[in-house]
């Protein structure tokens, strides 16, 4: 536990503040995280070498929303930034390589088109221009058009996706016009001492409910996938997560009191009999202990946002 009830990881305090006074304190925690991604855009401005920000982190990790707050705060100060998301590096299906199984492996890296990745932040870096493919997930191929973009001499594009600081990728560019940035859920829930909701089961409720609301893929589904995306981050990302120049924890306090009436529901579907039921019944324990908030309170733009809608 922290010194502070605000910033206290105890469920117990987290349902206070909850019962107490729920608008505010989620706008303070909301406010704090803002903040801190603020101080980040504002060092690397303060750099006129930083041309590129390669920013990782693994599923649920809140990454594209912290890359748009990142680009919004470095626009403010007078500077031009631009958002990449590195899917549009995506091979075509025919090129995509397979898992023993015979389903696409969306997690490896060799599924992007590193060569042309590399291509295209060389030219950002060197003549503030690249050709940009667009991945079209209709078809499951790339665009034939490729779109220019082009940045100012204090230009900074920010590519954000789990295979941003791999090694294949940044041994091939100049580290001083480098800046790398981690985010992830780093903290847990507590019931005391012990750990109420890991980082991972924080990260998964996220993936949950984002997959429910946005990919129209229920639970079950997003559970039986879960081990293998957690395959491809200790596999890809963790080993150069340290790599980063600063690391972000996305942990919103309040976060599990908007999800808890949703995984609750979606929960109480996975039936015994199912091979991640225990993982399910055990969440849903764990969630039952969280007093609810309602999503009306969340600040606009909040990260949360980002899975809830």
């Amino acid at each position: 536990m922290k010194n502070t009830l605000f910033d206290s990881l105890d469920f117990a305090d987290i349902n206070e503040q909850i019962h107490d006074n729920p608008a505010e304190y989620i706008r303070v925690c909301d406010r704090e995280y803002r903040s801190f991604i603020k101080r980040v855009a504002n060092s690397i401005a303060a750099d006129d070498n930083n041309k590129i920000v390669m920013l990782s982190g693994p599923s649920g990790s809140g990454k594209t929303t912290t890359a748009h707050f990142i680009e919004k705060y470095i626009n403010d100060l007078g500077k031009k930034a631009v958002t990449v998301s590195l899917d549009n590096f995506y091979l075509g299906k025919d090129d995509l390589p397979k898992l023993p199984d015979g389903r696409f492996d969306f997690e490896t890296i060799y599924a992007l088109n590193i060569e042309e990745m590399i291509t295209c932040l060389r030219g950002l870096i060197r003549e503030g221009h690249c050709n940009m493919p667009e991945f079209d997930f209709f078809t499951g191929c790339p665009k034939t058009e490729k779109t220019p973009l082009s940045l100012p001499e204090d230009g900074i594009a920010i590519f954000e996706g789990i295979h941003a600081l791999n090694s294949l990728i940044l041994d091939e560019l100049p580290a001083k016009n480098i800046f790398k940035v981690y985010v992830s859920v780093k903290d847990g829930i507590y019931d005391g001492k012990n750990l109420l909701l890991s980082p991972r089961e924080i990260r998964l409720s996220r993936r949950m409910i984002r997959d429910r609301n946005f990919r129209n893929s229920d639970v079950k589904n997003t559970l039986h996938m879960w081990t293998g995306v957690v395959m491809g981050e200790e596999k890809y990302l963790f080993p150069f997560k340290d790599t980063a120049d600063i690391s972000i924890n996305s942990l919103h306090p309040f976060e599990t009191a908007i999800y808890r009436d949703q995984m609750l529901e979606m929960l109480a579907t996975v039936e015994p009999g199912d091979e991640n039921f225990s993982v399910a019944a055990e969440m849903y324990v764990d969630y039952m202990k969280i007093a609810p908030a309602s999503r009306e309170l969340l600040p606009e733009g909040s990260l949360i946002h980002e899975f809830v809608g």
